[in-house]
């Protein structure tokens, strides 16, 4: 299936990465564009449950995401002398798997799995962000985009993929507020050592 349509997203996390996917399979031509240099592998562990397996199923990469998966085996507090206190291992079985999902990735390496999927209709440019946007109308053609390198691109649909305070945003709507809640969140990686084992310690 061929279309000349073209879709513009911007933010190339998970929302931007699995849009692509999906708008290709409906012969979108896709352009992805992340203001980081590369691709981000920073992030939290996503579980994969309910609603979200069959998706996966659907979009064909359900042993993709599975292969690259934390394969954790459940949830264990650790006391100050380096013993388990308490531990809930992950139950597959159960009508809910517990703090650990029975399917549960990075959420860099899920990032990984949607873009590496993508087909040739699908292009990413990294280190690209949008800088203005001249919306003409459906009856005057496609939407004109102007880039930070300096390029403009045309698009029939624009898809704003990013996070809480997105620049892009606040270039197409007016009334975008940020309530602050003076509370900071922080995820970090930490590489896997010889000591560490298959449990979220």
């Amino acid at each position: 299936m061929t279309s000349s349509r073209h879709a513009l997203i911007s933010g190339a996390g998970i929302a931007g990465s699995a849009l692509a996917l999906r708008l290709a399979a409906y012969g979108w031509r896709t352009t992805v564009l992340e203001r980081t240099p590369r691709r981000r592998d920073e992030g939290h562990n996503v579980d994969v449950r309910g609603a979200a397996r069959e998706v996966l199923r659907r979009m064909g990469l359900e042993d993709a995401v599975r292969a690259a998966g934390t394969r954790e085996v459940g949830f264990r507090v650790i006391g100050d002398d380096g013993r388990a206190v308490a531990e809930i291992p992950m139950d597959p079985t159960g009508p809910t798997d517990g703090p650990t999902a029975e399917l549960e990735i990075l959420r860099g390496e899920l990032a990984r799995v949607l873009i590496e999927a993508a087909p040739a209709s699908t292009t990413f440019r990294f280190g690209t962000r949008i800088t203005g946007v001249e919306d003409r109308g459906t009856a005057d053609g496609p939407a004109r985009v102007a880039l930070d390198d300096g390029t403009t691109v045309t698009a029939d649909l624009i898809v704003v993929a990013e996070g809480l305070r997105s620049r892009t945003r606040d270039l197409v709507f007016d009334d975008v507020t940020v309530r602050e809640t003076g509370m900071y969140g922080a995820y970090l990686t930490i590489p896997r050592t010889t000591d560490d084992n298959a449990w979220w310690n």
